[in-house]
């Protein structure tokens, strides 16, 4: 899976490197400091999932993730702030975000919320539901999934299988575009009507649900 911390304070970005590192040891990270240094990354690279410091130089509440958002539709955006006001917390999972942590949150609750995510979950932080903290993990950590679509494989075509599996071993959109020998804009279009077969929004539940068909397939054989 391919991560992009982006964080104008080394220690923060390091700190969460070994997060991820624990989560995902095979993960592919890459590290920016500046929101145009991080537009750059998300053109290039198509992370998978991105963790991004809300207040980065220049940059106030959500602008940061609405620069971003556009420029890589299909990532997870998990957003970490040292302001906790629920208002910011709330609008910003209204917007699509896939969580939100306040960077007052220790590391097992960073490292839970990560997991969440990964799993193809929304992280909601207990003060953007009016909760204390000891009620975090219970309430917040794993809202219901969208219903599982194991056996959609069926009707995928050949193709489509074939990028599915590119991107679940976390290539880019022009990595697979050069691995198969097509052009990048057909690699999008085919990956935006996976997501849409598979009832997925991100990259990382796409790969998720890859991993569920091919145990799908697998339990179904004689």
């Amino acid at each position: 899976m391919r991560w992009l911390i982006v964080d104008d304070h080394p220690i923060v970005r390091t700190s969460f490197r070994y997060l991820v590192d624990a989560i995902d040891p095979q993960a592919q990270i890459e590290e920016c400091g500046s929101l145009d240094d991080a537009l750059a990354a998300c053109e290039s690279h198509d992370p998978d999932i991105v963790i991004l410091d809300v207040m980065l130089p220049n940059c106030q509440g959500l602008t940061s993730y609405r620069r971003l958002k556009p420029v890589a539709p299909t990532t997870a955006f998990v957003l970490m702030s040292g302001d906790e006001s629920a208002s910011l917390m709330q609008t910003a999972l209204k917007e699509g975000v896939s969580g939100f942590i306040p960077k007052s949150s220790s590391a097992t609750v960073i490292k839970a919320a990560l997991e969440v995510v990964v799993d193809g979950g929304i992280y909601v932080p207990p003060a953007a539901l009016g909760l204390a903290a000891p009620q975090a993990r219970r309430a917040s950590v794993r809202p219901p999934a969208p219903e599982p679509r194991e056996a959609a494989g069926e009707a995928l075509t050949a193709r489509q299988r074939q990028i599915l599996d590119l991107l679940a071993h976390g290539m880019s959109n022009g990595e697979i575009a050069q691995a198969l020998g097509v052009a990048e804009q057909t690699v999008k279009n085919h990956v935006s009507r996976l997501f849409r077969q598979l009832g997925v929004t991100n990259r990382a539940q796409a790969a998720l649900r890859r991993q569920r068909m091919r145990q799908f397939d697998t339990a179904r054989r004689p």
